[in-house]
């Protein structure tokens, strides 16, 4: 993978030693991956740079919940890691924000139930779509500066609502 524009995921606290390396090696992007909250993410930036990552290439994966599953947390972390980086110059959560939003949107009631078990709720796949839209364009409007999402039909929706975001 040497010469190409990657990003490893994901560096957490018990392999980030790994990763870090990898990424290093080849000149690689890493994703470091916490709990939804402010201290860990940024203590796993630091460890990252003290292993001689560049915070030029680390981008946060600071977690995610499901719009209406808890994200009213995650939107609270973001605001806080923005605010810190930007309003404390704190230059250890200056790093960009990627969320990975399919797992948690795909896995919640109104994305599993089938449509015998709810169909009241209509159409799984589309309900499905619409909470990883939802969610994800909530984690972009909170913070994360690029989101990952399963369905092609999601990426479709958000590629489109970003290009409404920037004009």
């Amino acid at each position: 993978m040497s010469g190409k524009n990657a990003v490893l995921f994901s560096a957490v606290e018990d392999n980030y030693k790994s990763v870090g390396v990898a990424g290093n090696a080849d000149g690689h992007k890493v994703s470091g991956q916490s709990a939804v909250d402010i201290n860990l993410a940024k203590q796993l930036n630091i460890l990252l740079t003290q292993l001689g990552v560049d915070g030029g290439n680390i981008i946060m994966d600071v977690g995610t919940a499901a719009v209406g599953y808890g994200f009213e947390y995650v939107a609270s972390t973001m605001d806080r890691i923005r605010l810190a980086a930007l309003g404390q110059n704190d230059t250890d959560l200056q790093m960009p924000i990627m969320t990975n939003v399919g797992d948690e949107a795909w896995g919640v009631k109104e994305a599993v139930f089938t449509e015998e078990e709810a169909p009241e709720w209509g159409n799984q796949e589309e309900r499905g779509i619409a909470m990883e839209v939802s969610t994800a364009a909530s984690c972009l409007i909170g913070g994360s500066n690029a989101v990952i999402v399963k369905h092609p039909e999601s990426a479709k929706v958000i590629k489109n609502f970003i290009k409404e975001l920037v004009g």
